[in-house]
């Protein structure tokens, strides 16, 4: 179920979802679109130079730099990753994004500390994309939650990663978490009413289960198309990379706003 390929994906975020042809000058509208719907997909009059993507990111935020020294062959002008497909398969969540594995639906930086985690994320395609890229899949927060049940919120609602500076994974309407896959979650529970951790893995479990309940919508990306995605009101992941694919070109370019 949880291995995301492009058929898992039927509801086409380009065609439920107004495009808008545009610069980056309208930003009051911009602004108002994405507080409605918490997604904003912009398809670019001209490519912008990187510094302009900063100057646009600083529009929603403080653009977070990139400091994990895992990616730091990927960064530029210290706030921008750069996404290409360089490996062909990894287990390292930090170098997923450069593989063609599929990656899980997620909140960005979720397990980071709260100063960290970003409230927006920018993805502009710099390059086009062969007809057999992976997809980007979104997931609206909303949709996870509406059918959890009453004790799984109340037990998310006092659930923690096991790191340091991470407040609970669920807050009102707001989500930071992460699928892990095959791997089990680091947690820690602040509640005193529930000592049997099972109690606890099943509630993420069936957070999960929700987060696939229903089909996400996909990005098809083109040249010059640009999101901007609220990060504690959409989920996002990718779909595998079709391994016959020898000549995926695409090229996106990534800001995390604070």
């Amino acid at each position: 179920m949880r291995i995301l390929t492009r058929t898992t994906a039927e509801r086409i975020l380009n065609q439920d979802l107004k495009i808008l042809d545009a610069g980056m000058s309208r930003v009051t509208e911009f602004k108002t679109l994405l507080h409605k719907q918490g997604v904003l997909l912009l398809n670019l009059d001209k490519p912008p130079s990187t510094h302009e993507l900063i100057e646009f990111a600083q529009e929603w935020g403080s653009p977070i730099e990139e400091l994990n020294p895992r990616v730091k062959d990927h960064v530029s002008q210290r706030y921008v990753l750069n996404i290409r497909n360089s490996l062909s398969s990894t287990k390292d969540f930090n170098l997923q994004p450069f593989s063609g594995d599929f990656i899980t639906l997620h909140t960005e930086s979720s397990a980071s500390p709260d100063s960290l985690k970003p409230n927006y994320l920018m993805l502009y395609c710099k390059d086009s994309c062969s007809n057999n890229s992976a997809y980007t899949l979104l997931r609206p927060v909303l949709d996870v939650l509406k059918n959890l049940s009453e004790a799984t919120r109340g037990i998310l609602s006092q659930l923690q990663y096991d790191y340091p500076g991470t407040s609970c994974i669920l807050e009102g309407t707001h989500l930071a978490f992460r699928d892990f896959y095959l791997q089990s979650m680091p947690w820690r529970y602040l509640g005193k009413d529930i000592r049997n951790p099972e109690i606890i893995n099943q509630a993420i479990e069936e957070l999960v289960f929700n987060m696939y309940r229903q089909d996400p919508f996909y990005l098809k990306w083109q040249k010059n198309l640009l999101l901007v995605i609220d990060n504690r009101r959409w989920m996002h992941g990718r779909t595998v990379l079709a391994r016959s694919d020898k000549t995926n070109t695409r090229h996106l370019m990534r800001i995390k706003m604070r």
